[in-house]
C-alpha cells in the first residue's frame, strides 16, 4: 500500500521518526516549511518529495491532486492550513484516506470562535475518508470524539522521539552534599510561562540554597528573564542546545519542569524521562496524562498556580527519595513502552483498517 506523510517541519523529532519509521517502511513524505527552529540538522530534507515553501501554488495544487490518486493513505500533521483543506476536497474525489495527526488536546471553547471551530471540524470529520490519530489518549483522544469522529475511525499514534538519543543512567545525589540541580528547556516564550517558574523557585530558595535551575533556550522573553534572575545566581540562563549538548545538560540536571500555560503536548517530557529524570509539569502540558500521570513519572501542578507549584518543589526537595524511584520508572517506561515498536504497531493498525475499508 502505497502512503504518503504530509510533515510541517523537519524538527528534530520529525527526521528521528523518518529515520526510524517512515524510511523502514517505505513511506514518502514531504515538508510544508523546509526550515525548522527546533533543528540544527536538515540533511533529512534533501529526501523529501515536496517542499512547499520552495513552490509555486500551482505546483503545490498539482503535487496534492496526484498524492491524492498516487497513495491510499496520506497523513497530515494538522487541520488547519489549506495543503489539508486542498487534500481534503481531493480526496472525496479520489477516495483516498487522509489521517489527521494531530497534538492538540481538547479544551471546550466558547463564543465565535468556538462555534466557528465546532462547525469547521465537525464538517470535515464528518467525511468517511478522514481518520483522526490522536498523539495522547486522553484530551487529545477527545478532540476528534468531541467534534463529531466516530471511535472507529480513530487510532492513537504516539508523540514520539528517539529515546535511544537520550538515554543516560540517571544516579540521583542526595542534597547532603551537591545542589539538586532543576531544567527548563524549551523557549523562552509567554506560554511558557517561565516568569511563574523563576517567582516560584526564588521563594524555594528563601528555605533551601543548596538548590538549581538552568533555563535552556532562546526567545522573545529573554530580556525580561535575564532582568529577574540577575540577582539570582542559582538560576542560570543557558540558551539553545542541540544533540550531544543537550543530552549533556540532562546528565547533568536532576529533574525537567516544564511549567507552560499552553502545550499542546511537550516533546521535551518524552527527552527528559528518556535520559532519566522525573518531570514537574503544569495540567496544561498534553503529556502530562499519558507521559506523568498516568506511569507516575512525575508530578503535576494545577495551570498557572504559583503556591502549588512551590509547595510541589519544597516537597520534592524535602523527599529527594522519590525523585529517584519516578526517575526509574519514568525511563523504564519510555524505554519499553512508549517506543518506536509502539508507533509502528499503531500505524500498522491504522494501515490494516485502510485495506479493509
Amino acid at each position: 500500500m502505497k502512503i504518503h506523510t504530509l510533515f510541517v517541519e523537519p524538527a528534530n523529532y520529525t527526521q528521528d521518526l523518518i529515520e526510524n519509521v517512515y524510511q523502514r517502511l517505505g513511506i514518502s513524505y514531504s515538508f510544508l516549511n523546509s526550515n525548522s527552529a527546533a533543528t540544527n540538522d536538515n540533511t533529512i530534507v534533501a529526501s523529501a518529495k515536496h517542499l512547499f515553501d520552495e513552490s509555486s501554488v500551482w505546483q503545490n495544487i498539482v503535487f496534492l491532486w496526484n498524492c491524492s490518486k498516487e497513495n491510499e493513505l496520506v497523513i497530515i500533521n494538522g487541520y488547519n492550513h489549506m495543503p489539508f483543506i486542498i487534500m481534503w476536497l481531493f480526496s472525496i474525489v479520489n477516495s483516498c484516506t487522509i489521517g489527521v495527526e494531530s497534538d492538540t488536546p481538547y479544551r471546550p471553547k466558547t463564543g465565535i470562535k468556538g462555534m466557528v471551530k465546532k462547525i469547521y471540524l465537525n464538517f470535515i470529520f464528518s467525511n468517511k475518508q478522514i481518520v483522526g490519530l490522536p498523539g495522547g489518549t486522553g484530551l487529545h483522544r477527545d478532540l476528534f470524539l468531541k467534534y463529531g469522529m466516530p471511535e472507529n475511525r480513530i487510532f492513537f499514534l504516539p508523540m514520539m522521539v528517539s529515546n535511544a538519543k537520550y538515554f543516560a543512567i540517571k544516579h540521583v545525589e542526595t542534597l547532603n552534599n551537591n545542589p539538586l540541580k532543576f531544567i527548563f528547556v524549551g523557549r523562552l516564550a509567554p506560554e511558557k510561562n517561565i516568569q511563574l517558574l523563576i517567582k516560584s523557585f526564588q521563594t524555594v530558595l528563601k528555605q533551601h540554597k543548596n538548590v538549581e535551575l538552568n533555563l535552556i533556550g532562546d526567545g522573545e522573553d529573554k530580556a525580561e528573564l535575564k532582568k529577574m534572575i540577575a540577582m539570582t545566581p542559582q538560576i542560570k540562563l543557558l540558551g539553545k542546545k542541540f544533540g550531544s549538548d543537550l543530552l549533556q545538560a540532562y546528565q547533568g540536571a536532576q529533574i525537567l519542569i516544564l511549567p507552560s500555560s499552553f502545550e499542546p503536548w511537550g516533546l521535551v517530557v518524552n527527552e527528559a524521562m528518556a535520559a532519566g529524570l522525573p518531570v514537574v509539569c503544569s495540567s496544561a502540558v498534553g503529556a502530562s496524562h499519558d507521559l506523568v500521570l498516568k506511569p507516575n513519572t512525575g508530578w503535576v501542578f494545577k495551570n498557572n498556580d504559583e503556591r502549588e507549584l512551590t509547595a510541589l518543589l519544597l516537597n520534592i526537595i524535602d523527599h529527594p527519595k522519590q525523585i529517584k524511584e519516578k526517575a526509574k520508572r519514568g525511563q523504564e517506561f519510555m524505554l519499553n513502552y512508549w517506543n518506536y515498536d509502539l508507533y509502528i504497531k499503531s500505524l500498522n493498525q491504522l494501515i490494516n483498517y485502510v485495506r479493509k475499508d
